[in-house]
């Protein structure tokens, strides 16, 4: 079961990603020369250049993108009765968010009452629910690809969040764990990308999306992860980056 859960999160077209996140598991060096490789094809290449950020060894930030993407993947696998119960939605749709406009209109279906009025309401692009759930709020009136479209509201909550960040364009759910793996290890090691998703458009910028919704995310990574034989690893990379 944990298996497969991987395999359908990491695996898609990019089989590399997969290949490198198994390998990982068992410890093979090999994983972070697939990841480099796999990074090429991602669209968070465009975003964060690690030699931009003075990384002396990016073998490493690429190992702490990897165990980011191992909690997310174990947390998914071990919140499926949460989610079926708190959203009323199967896991699959919740990982398939982004090929489609009925998913996300399903879960604001579902959505509590007072995040109903505030998705009508909102003019800002985030708020935090009285269910204590965060409810992202996007115009993608701009977005070539949504022509015609003048809202996509969606509601989540806590890490599942990290499933579905790019609700537009049919992006997959695997690609936005990629990516958000990747910003969060950047970011757990002190390090700051200006943006973590596509620039143009400037909502995704690092104050809305790590400092406002993902900080729980953040948090969470820091102390159940990057612990032990990770503190050294995310001492070095302060040490070396924002020196």
């Amino acid at each position: 079961m944990y298996i497969r859960e991987i395999r359908r999160i990491t695996g898609g077209p990019n089989s590399l990603c997969r290949e490198a996140y198994l390998k990982s598991m068992s410890g093979q060096k090999e994983s972070c020369r697939l990841v480099r490789k796999a990074l090429a094809e991602w669209s968070i290449k465009d975003e964060i250049d690690c030699e931009s950020y003075k990384v002396a060894d990016s073998e490493r930030i690429f190992h702490l993108a990897l165990k980011c993407l191992s909690y997310l993947s174990n947390h998914i696998s071990s919140t499926k009765a949460q989610v079926l119960e708190e959203y009323n939605l199967e896991i699959d749709e919740i990982m398939d968010i982004g090929n489609g406009s009925e998913t996300i209109r399903t879960m604001v279906d579902n959505a509590c009452e007072e995040c109903q009025e505030n998705i009508k309401m909102s003019k800002s692009l985030y708020f935090k629910c009285p269910n204590d759930m965060i409810v992202g709020f996007q115009s993608i009136t701009d977005h070539p690809d949504r022509a015609g479209n003048t809202e996509f509201p969606m509601k989540f909550g806590h890490i599942v969040a990290a499933t579905f960040l790019r609700p537009f364009a049919g992006v997959s759910a695997n690609q936005d764990i990629q990516d958000l793996a990747h910003s969060l290890a950047l970011h757990a090691c002190g390090m700051m990308p200006q943006y973590i998703l596509p620039r143009e458009h400037s909502v995704y910028d690092c104050d809305a999306f790590i400092h406002q919704p993902f900080m729980r995310v953040q948090e969470k990574i820091v102390n159940e992860i990057l612990h032990e034989e990770q503190v050294e690893i995310v001492e070095f990379y302060r040490d070396e980056c924002l020196s």
